[in-house]
């Protein structure tokens, strides 16, 4: 800083330093882009280009032409005006002025100073481009106006949404996968529900339907969170005796992941009975037999929480398109044979296999299934029950084995030929016990002599045929 040569402290005046011309001259040159000496008619007397990035290879500054000729219209009067204001002595004030440029209709912006050169009349008018800051200007004006175009595209998909979603027919509604809090609803949902949409925004989706339906909406909600999409289950409004078949797909919007949820109203019955349609697919859901639905390939299309208990599977959507051989049959031939059966005859009753479970455990089961046709393409139902042996292998109480050839004849086509040898020999075994026993009038001694078994071995075969009653000695 100048101090001031008296001793005062003071910080002195700039011009009062007598700083050298020339010095003041290349400050100037290095400070600005441009500086133009006009004398007091306002033509160019000298220029100076301060840096290698100017205008200069735009501009044209001859020397003894009007300061003004190559001004922008709309900036002649700011220039005018800026020169009168440095003549008269005004303190300097910044200006920005258009200059014409090389191309048509392309215009070079200057930020100038102007100040009184000291000689009557002369301004000294020092420049700074300002192209860099227009390009940024620009690029700034660009972007604003394209975020405005996309911000009314976004508006003119939102309106298309909307009015698509309170004019839809059927029962929709908007549900986060975090809380499954009912986030939209439409008109027809609410009118469904008998909800204004204050009551309805913030309700869990559950809160809508009967509490017993809660595992069949938690299973249909998570499947959809894992597949994509899932559909077909049926459950009951809260209030009422409404019922849905709903539908769920998952989407996401804003990082966030949302359920959109169909409800399908399902017309109750006009008389007493009740509505097949409602009815009938809670039933099968709840069956103590497994039961799966595939198409004429065995591709499963449904299947129940109990066969997905059985097969030791964690959701549907983990059966949902695979073979039902993968887990039914002893054999991919035994499966095989069970679909030769129904595409040709149509039933299948009573096959016994197993059940493979996806931990290796086989379980053995019988199979009765029926074949339909929906829509000219072929749909299979197939009801798995658990066979229910004691731990020795007996067959449950009440249960015959085929006593004729007639009966055993019956089986063929639908049992795989193991099975039956295996079958047969039981008959045979069975039939020669309860012989020798009549014969030897239940003397089990003379019984196993007479069959040519040891008598631990003839009280096997009794607890595994049910055949009387065994004391403790027996079994022991």
């Amino acid at each position: 800083m100048l101090k001031d040569a008296t001793g005062g402290g003071g910080p002195a005046p700039l011009a009062a330093a007598h700083l050298d011309p020339s010095a003041a001259i290349a400050a100037l040159e290095a400070f600005a882009d441009l500086c133009i000496l006009l004398d007091r008619d306002g033509m160019i007397r000298a220029v100076s280009l301060g840096s290698s990035r100017n205008p200069a290879s735009e501009l044209n500054f001859p020397a003894r032409r009007a300061w003004t000729d190559g001004l922008a219209a709309d900036s002649l009067g700011k220039a005018r005006d800026m020169l009168a204001a440095a003549q008269r002595g005004d303190p300097p004030r910044p200006r920005e002025i258009n200059h014409l440029g090389a191309l048509p209709g392309r215009t070079i912006p200057i930020r100038y100073i102007a100040v009184a050169h000291g000689r009557e009349g002369e301004v000294l008018l020092i420049g700074r481009d300002l192209q860099e800051q227009a390009a940024l200007q620009r690029q700034l004006i660009d972007v604003q106006q394209s975020m405005e175009r996309d911000y009314s595209r976004m508006r003119a998909v939102e309106t298309r949404y909307r009015a698509l979603f309170q004019l839809a027919g059927a029962p929709m509604l908007i549900v986060e996968t975090a809380t499954r809090k009912v986030l939209e609803a439409n008109g027809a949902c609410l009118a469904s529900f008998g909800l204004t949409a204050q009551r309805m925004s913030g309700r869990t989706i559950a809160s809508l339907f009967d509490e017993h339906d809660g595992e069949a909406l938690q299973g249909l909600l998570s499947t959809a969170m894992s597949a994509g999409e899932a559909k077909g289950a049926v459950l009951r409004a809260a209030t009422g005796s409404d019922h849905f078949e709903l539908s769920a797909h998952l989407f996401r919007q804003e990082g966030a992941s949302l359920l959109l949820v169909q409800a399908r109203p399902l017309a109750e019955a006009s008389h007493g009975g009740g509505n097949d349609i409602v009815v009938l697919p809670s039933l099968i859901e709840r069956l103590p037999e497994g039961f799966v639905v595939t198409d004429g390939e065995g591709l499963v299309l449904e299947a129940n929480r109990t066969f997905l208990d059985i097969a030791a599977l964690p959701m549907a959507s983990t059966a949902i398109g695979q073979s039902l051989g993968q887990w039914l049959g002893r054999s991919a031939t035994d499966f095989g044979i069970m679909l030769t059966s129904l595409l040709g005859r149509g039933v299948l009753r009573g096959f016994p296999t197993v059940i493979r479970g996806s931990f290796g455990a086989e379980e053995p089961v019988d199979v009765s299934a029926v074949k339909i046709v929906d829509h000219g393409a072929p749909r299979i139902g197939f009801l798995i029950r658990q066979e229910r042996r004691d731990p020795a292998g007996a067959y449950p109480a009440g249960s015959s084995l085929p006593r004729s050839v007639e009966q055993m004849k019956e089986l063929v086509g639908n049992v795989p030929l193991r099975e039956l040898v295996r079958e047969t020999t039981d008959v045979i075994e069975r039939l020669c016990i309860e012989a020798a026993l009549e014969l030897t009038n239940d003397n089990r001694a003379s019984a196993a002599d007479m069959l040519g078994l040891s008598r631990q071995s003839l009280y096997a075969k009794l607890h595994r045929f049910g055949l009387g009653d065994l004391g403790k000695d027996e079994t022991s």
